[in-house]
């Protein structure tokens, strides 16, 4: 605000004509502008106000500050970079965990369907011995019945030779039942020793991921902790900003260091001189309204 509109406004108070929220929005929204202008002002500067005795105290608290941003960001770098490493090692113990125990899980899946395959050639045997046995018992009936008759003995001796065939084929049913049984027996024996391997991998794998989780798990709280401080170090170095910032621009007449200030930074000293103004004039608008 100029002062040929304050003075317009002042006038229109005087006519009945206030608008005291209005002011009130003003004067909050040019502090806020202020308050901005002075921290840039400050942080562009701060390195050529130590002369300037009553900025001592913040001088030399930002050249403090300033070595403390630079620590932690160092900080702050290097453990990224070792989350990083971390990362790709956890990244790398996955891939060799998981390559081994894809081909444990495909031997696996060969290893059940054998033993799928072998139990349905169990059932096939099963049933052509329980076929055998139910025909050798009806051979017996037979031979029993035809015996009591008396009157047909070539049919007897017919159906004992088959009968011995019968008996011999069920011998030999009785051996692929007892080869296939072994058979299943083997291959549990080999899929118990694949699951028992899995296992291993997993728990030995498991460890060891378990152990980088918990390295990333405590750099990443590092680093929320040195970023906390950072956080802090700049609000203090930003209100050390502003307070260099207006005392700049409120002294560039009377200081000789910030007359010198004022010629590299007219523009934007300028700038806050109108704001201020501007906040002086809106206030006292609002006072009269």
């Amino acid at each position: 605000m100029t002062l040929s509109k304050y003075v317009v406004l002042r006038l229109a108070i005087h006519f009945g004509y206030a608008r005291k929220n209005v002011r009130i929005g003003n004067i909050a929204s040019e502090s806020l502008l202020l308050r901005e202008a002075e921290t840039i002002l400050g942080e562009a500067i701060w390195e050529k106000v130590d002369q300037i005795e009553e900025l001592s105290t913040e001088y030399w608290s930002l050249r403090k500050l300033s070595q403390e941003h630079q620590r932690v960001s160092q900080e702050i770098q290097q453990l990224q970079g070792e989350l990083d490493m971390t990362h790709e090692i956890r990244v790398g113990l996955l891939k060799n965990i998981n390559e081994p125990i894809q081909d444990l899980y495909r031997q696996r899946h060969e290893r059940i369907s054998s033993i799928d395959q072998l139990r349905r050639e169990r059932d096939r045997i099963s049933a052509r011995f329980a076929e055998a046995q139910r025909n050798s018992e009806g051979m017996k009936v037979k031979i029993e019945v035809l015996g009591k008759e008396g009157n047909k003995l070539v049919e007897v001796e017919k159906t004992t030779q088959r009968l011995e065939v019968l008996r011999a084929e069920i011998v030999a049913i009785l051996a692929e039942k007892e080869t296939n049984a072994a058979e299943i027996a083997n291959a549990n024996r080999r899929l118990r020793v694949i699951d028992e391997q899995i296992s291993n991998q997993k728990t030995h794998g498991k460890s060891k991921v378990m152990g980088t989780s918990q390295n990333i798990g405590d750099t990443n709280q590092q680093i929320s902790t040195r970023r906390a401080q950072m956080n802090t170090i700049t609000t203090q170095m930003s209100q050390l900003y502003m307070d260099i910032g207006r005392y700049v621009s409120r002294h560039v007449k009377s200081v000789p260091q910030c007359r010198n200030i004022y010629r590299d930074l007219r523009g934007l000293i300028d700038v806050m001189a109108a704001l201020q103004r501007s906040i002086y004039f809106n206030s006292r608008l609002a006072e009269l309204s």
